[in-house]
């Protein structure tokens, strides 16, 4: 469902950071090239959708060089700045292993304050709604990205989510565009995709963050 993700993005000049999984990559190149083109941005999430928690250190580096390096080929195909700084811990689960290789590559592992506990509850504009209501500037927001047969109402989610942000003031950011607003600002700020107030004030901005 990525062109119909991008077209809502679209409707509510929303940005996104997506969360990409490795293996995801094949036969998805075209729709992942389209979403850097549109603004969006693309962060690592291993390879597969498992914890790396209890990997050793030498399997996870790998699992983490060879994603970043399909997100720079398609950021070539792009035709985008080669530059990839978001990792996000699969499952939420990071161990202190995980954090240090991490930091010798340069990621910065995103995490969120704002969740509708997706994957479980299936229903669309209370996930949506409940996201709306519960962000503030500079909140970090994870969404999981719908596809057709598997978590289709997260669309709706988003949906609703994007409109209730419009009513609040509020818009989507990407997690570059988040930090680069909360370096500027001096002020503390949540590293992920999330809102910006729709005035461009200084100082925070909020992201949705979604994963493919």
């Amino acid at each position: 469902m990525v062109p119909q993700v991008r077209e809502l993005l679209e409707r509510y000049d929303a940005k996104a950071t997506f969360m990409v999984m490795g293996k995801f990559v094949k036969d998805n190149e075209q729709d992942l090239v389209d979403l850097l083109r549109d603004g969006h941005e693309l962060g690592n999430h291993g390879l597969v959708d498992r914890p790396y928690h209890k990997d050793g250190p030498d399997s996870f580096s790998r699992a983490v060089d060879e994603c970043s390096a399909h997100i720079r080929e398609l950021q070539w195909h792009a035709g985008v700045q080669d530059d990839v700084r978001w990792f996000r811990a699969p499952h939420g689960k990071l161990s202190p292993a995980m954090a240090e290789i991490l930091e010798r590559k340069g990621l910065t592992n995103v995490m969120c304050d704002t969740f509708a506990c997706c994957p479980v509850i299936q229903d669309g504009a209370f996930i949506g709604n409940f996201l709306a209501k519960n962000v503030d500037h500079g909140s970090i927001v994870l969404l999981h990205m719908p596809e057709r047969g598997f978590r289709e109402w997260c669309f709706t989610g988003l949906h609703c989510f994007l409109e209730g942000l419009e009513e609040r003031g509020l818009r989507a950011v990407t997690v570059g565009e988040l930090a680069r607003r909360a370096s500027d600002s001096e002020g503390d700020a949540a590293l992920t995709l999330g809102m910006a107030k729709i005035d461009d004030a200084p100082a925070k901005s909020r992201h949705i963050l979604s994963r493919l």
